[in-house]
């Protein structure tokens, strides 16, 4: 199943400069394949760092947890009614730095779901267009309601 920078957006609560998929390859039964191009426009290239541009790593791990987000919410019953929170990530790893110019292949497995906490186990790996790994990690993401997420962050007590 593929999916467009529109549909995606249709579907995630992001929208530039913080949207970090420009496509979905592949949706299968437990992963997906998301696709992020680098141009030399990208905001975080102009200081990071100010003399060698290299994507942060940060980001790198934000779009891994954007495809699980999108994998989950597609998936979900009630897309519109939730939030998909990073829970944790472990053993995450940086390979070889991303240039401008170069296209990630974000594959992330979601291999269980912790079913009373609502946390998915994923396997996230990206690489570059010459298919060498850049960052892998494992994550936990967290789906909760989207109300009662915001209320609980918002309530003075």
């Amino acid at each position: 199943m593929k999916f467009n920078h529109q549909e995606i957006r249709d579907v995630l609560p992001y929208d530039y400069p913080f949207l970090l998929l420009d496509s979905i390859e592949d949706m299968g039964k437990n992963s997906i394949i998301a696709m992020k191009n680098l141009s030399q426009d990208q905001l975080f290239f102009k200081g990071h760092f100010k003399d060698f541009p290299i994507m942060p790593g940060v980001l790198i791990l934000e779009a891994i947890g954007q495809a699980g987000s999108f994998f989950i919410r597609k998936k979900s019953k009630v897309p519109k009614k939730i939030d998909v929170l990073a829970y944790s990530i472990k053993n995450a790893v940086f390979l070889k730095p991303v240039f401008p110019g170069d296209i990630l292949c974000i594959t992330v497995k979601l291999s269980q779901q912790l079913d009373k906490k609502n946390v998915w186990q994923a396997l996230g790996v990206v690489t570059n267009q010459k298919k060498e790994e850049v960052c892998k990690g494992e994550f936990y993401l967290f789906e909760t309601s989207k109300e009662g997420f915001r209320k609980k962050c918002l309530s003075k007590e």
